[in-house]
């Protein structure tokens, strides 16, 4: 009786869980791990195996869904191929814990066509994402640390990361919330990151990279630029930031006339 209550418990649960259709390959800690993985009753236990399997095979999967839970990872995820990542049940849903990861950031994206969605990214204790190239969006990144580098919860040089909350990440070096050399960072929520030198919510390597409709909030920092240091920002609220050192809320490379940046120039804590 037993065995035909669990079998029946089983069937439930996969009927329950949402069907897909051709080009999409399942995660679920349930699944038997049978390639090509396209069904939750063969779903990979593991997200680089469906997403080594989808980037072989794009001409037929391009997509890896992955159901709600909580996936504890023991080396970085890298995406290389136009492969999108999906967490079924949202940033509210569906984690990936990098459980104090060093030797690389939780996600790498290095194909323009790569895309991640819809997951909280944690505890990685290099970097949360690292966008060579590619898609970050709908996205919470919180509480990564890292050493004396540049972005504990994120490093973008190509690409976009869009509509993620990036919160409470921290590192020694610059950028707690993020270091951008280039791309765009759109309608995003940064707050609450600190750093040991500049630009504790955002540090930006050079003019290139693009802020729109952020809102840097309540970051701190040691050095310049307590929200955000250097790069472009457009329509942005960056308020109750603070640093030990000049521009407490913003040292910023351009924020045109008619670009609403409303901001603190200089607020130092003390």
């Amino acid at each position: 009786m037993g065995h035909g209550f669990l079998s029946v418990s089983l069937g439930f649960l996969l009927a329950s869980l949402p069907a897909f259709g051709a080009g999409t390959n399942c995660v679920w800690s349930g699944g038997n791990g049978t390639p090509p993985y396209d069904t939750w009753a063969t779903a990979a236990t593991n997200l680089q195996t469906a997403i080594d399997y989808a980037g072989t095979n794009l001409a037929t999967y391009d997509t890896v869904v992955v159901t709600n839970g909580t996936y504890t990872v023991a080396a970085g995820i890298m995406i290389t191929n136009g492969v999108t990542v999906v967490g079924f049940g949202g940033r509210d849903g569906t984690f990936v814990n990098g459980n104090g990861l060093s030797g690389a950031a939780i996600f790498t994206l290095s194909n323009a066509a790569a895309a991640v969605t819809g997951f909280t990214i944690t505890n990685g204790a290099n970097r949360g994402v690292y966008v060579h190239n590619g898609t970050v969006r709908d996205c919470a990144i919180m509480r990564n640390s890292g050493p004396m580098h540049s972005g504990s919860g994120f490093y973008i040089a190509s690409g976009i990361i869009s509509n993620c909350l990036i919160a409470f990440n921290s590192n020694s070096g610059h950028g707690g919330g993020g270091y951008a050399d280039g791309g765009t960072i759109a309608d995003c929520v940064i707050s609450n990151n600190t750093s040991g030198s500049a630009g504790a919510g955002v540090c930006c390597g050079s003019t290139t990279p693009i802020l729109e409709r952020c809102r840097i909030i309540g970051n701190t920092g040691n050095n310049e630029g307590g929200g955000l240091y250097s790069g472009t920002a457009r329509n942005c609220l960056i308020a109750r930031n603070a640093t030990l050192s000049q521009g407490g809320g913003m040292i910023i490379s351009f924020c045109g006339l008619w670009d609403l940046c409303w901001g603190t120039a200089s607020w130092p804590m003390w």
